[in-house]
């Protein structure tokens, strides 16, 4: 069976756009919170994971596997 998982979230392409974003937004970020970073998340998936970013701060990981 073919599978897909769908994660809509505040995230970021790399650690560089992370930082980047933080840096435009110091006032009110949270450094408490957990932040998705598609390039250290994906090497940790044996799956297929990709990334759409929505916006400067947001994006969409579509994790695809055929045993879901």
């Amino acid at each position: 069976m073919n599978g897909k998982i769908f994660i809509g979230d505040v995230s970021f392409e790399t650690r560089e756009k992370l930082e980047k974003c933080r840096q435009d937004s110091i006032e009110y970020w949270d450094d408490d919170e957990f932040y998705f970073v598609h390039d250290e998340i994906s090497s940790e998936l044996s799956n297929e994971c990709n990334f759409y970013p929505i916006s400067h701060c947001g994006g969409i990981f579509i994790i695809e596997n055929d045993r879901i």
